[in-house]
């Protein structure tokens, strides 16, 4: 067993190792859990700062009294359907009995939950322990049925549809993060949400406490309620800044121009591995919002590079659009790896391209294929484009007329002509001045004109 000391950015948790965290450990670098590596946080918080993510095993323990209600929420998720078993509570079986929400009605469950059902990440739930000690959230990836799960390191928003029960409209929720929650803070982010009196109901194992702006902070995997001024469909969004230990802005950001991440991941049976890629035109400077340990050539940004055994350190900026992202792929043996489209913001178009395929990747797509053991170097790359939609038309001393399908274009110093469809994909490009759209479909099209002096975009039907 390790203990991590204050202060650490970066930490590797190897193979068999367990480490315990009995204090507030801020990370600001990429960490690494391995497959076998166990992170145990015992009465201490983990503020990741980072995008990076858990590999490996994670182990949340807190104090539970015998015959008391506790309620009590996990900091899991999955890549699945954003939800955790409740498998992953141990003592499990006769040791803990749970009771979860039911929204439809309105009411608490007339049936004990199984260990088999599923609870949505930052919702709430009832916990009665048989015995005195402690209840331990396990997201154990080597257990076969727990494959998935990771601790949550994103915003997340909750919606429901909360129906009117006694006392008002409920929604149960649970403290998303391995770390405290600032109460004020999050009560501040979802001030437009409804909230009757601008108040959480925190229970304290008999009876509620009502916390306002000014209220502490809400312990690891600990429920509360909050209660809506009028039923229907209510939202509520947990952000990480909410965390009590997030440090400021002005202390974590590096001053940049930045369009928002994309963030893809790559998935096999028993790993999970995100990375991210945005446009941002300061990138020959090294610029990084979040993570240090980005890889930077001297002359830009180096290609990103994925691991399955455990490698977080996935990120690049760079400074001009359209460009071509090489992956590397490295895997201990032969498997069937998932890409998966978790955002990709407005503004970009992402194409994965494997070998002589091209896939179109929309946020949420899954694109699924077979890689041999090794570095699977230079097979697969992204395109990473600007997506041009009909509302994003600029103007500048650029003419672009259509007749019959004959596109003429008047401006000096032409350095690309571009034509998009309505979905943003790019069927055409040409630096000539005039151009005939002989292989495109019938509809609207956008054509970009790109010079030295500016850009313009417009609209032009096709007939």
């Amino acid at each position: 067993d390790g203990r991590i000391p204050n202060g650490i950015g970066t930490i590797t948790i190897n193979n068999g190792v367990t480490v315990t965290l009995d204090r507030t450990l801020v990370l600001t670098n990429n960490y690494t859990l391995t497959n076998n590596g166990t992170l145990l946080i015992n009465n201490g918080e983990l503020v990741n700062t980072t995008n990076s993510n858990d590999l490996g095993n994670v182990r949340i323990s807190f104090t539970a009294t015998q015959n008391k209600w506790k309620f009590i929420g996990a900091p899991f998720t999955s890549v699945q359907d954003g939800k955790y078993r409740l498998e992953s509570i141990e003592p499990v079986r006769s040791d803990v009995a749970v009771v979860l929400y039911d929204y439809p009605r309105g009411v608490w469950s007339n049936n004990w939950a199984t260990i088999n059902d599923r609870v949505p990440q930052a919702e709430g739930f009832f916990a009665w322990p048989f015995y005195n000690g402690t209840i331990t959230f396990n997201n154990d990836y080597n257990k076969d049925k727990i494959v998935d799960y990771s601790l949550n390191n994103s915003d997340i928003t909750v919606e429901r549809n909360v129906r009117n029960s006694s006392g008002g409209n409920w929604m149960s929720l649970a403290n998303p993060y391995p770390a405290k929650l600032d109460i004020a803070k999050f009560l501040s982010d979802n001030s437009e949400a409804g909230l009757q009196g601008g108040v959480t109901y925190n229970f304290n194992g008999s009876t509620f406490d009502i916390k306002n702006g000014t209220s502490g902070s809400l312990p690891v995997c600990e429920g509360f309620f909050v209660n809506f001024s009028s039923g229907g469909n209510k939202s509520v969004t947990f952000h990480k800044t909410q965390m009590t230990f997030y440090p400021s802005e002005s202390n974590t950001e590096s001053k940049t121009v930045q369009n928002p991440w994309i963030e893809m991941s790559l998935v096999n049976k028993r790993d999970k591995v995100k990375f991210f890629f945005a446009h941002n035109p300061l990138a020959e400077q090294g610029y990084d919002k979040y993570d240090a340990n980005k890889l930077f050539a001297t002359t830009g940004v180096a290609e990103p590079y994925f691991v399955t055994d455990g490698m977080n350190l996935v990120k690049e900026e760079v400074k001009e659009l359209p460009y071509y992202a090489t992956l590397n792929v490295r895997s201990e043996q032969d498997t069937l790896m998932t890409f998966v489209a978790d955002k990709i913001p407005e503004g970009y178009r992402v194409s994965l391209i494997d070998g002589e395929q091209t896939i179109e990747m929309n946020e949420g797509s899954r694109y699924e294929t077979n890689i041999s053991a090794g570095e699977n170097a230079d097979r697969f790359k992204l395109l990473i484009q600007n997506n041009v939609g009909l509302n994003q038309v600029s103007q500048t001393d650029i003419t672009i007329t259509n007749s019959n399908r004959h596109v003429a274009i008047s401006a000096e110093a032409i350095s690309n002509v571009e034509v998009f469809n309505a979905l943003g994909q790019r069927v055409y490009q040409t630096k000539a001045s005039t151009f005939t759209l002989s292989g495109v479909q019938s509809g609207v099209y956008v054509v970009r004109v790109s010079t030295a002096k500016g850009t313009k975009s417009q609209k032009i039907v096709v007939e």
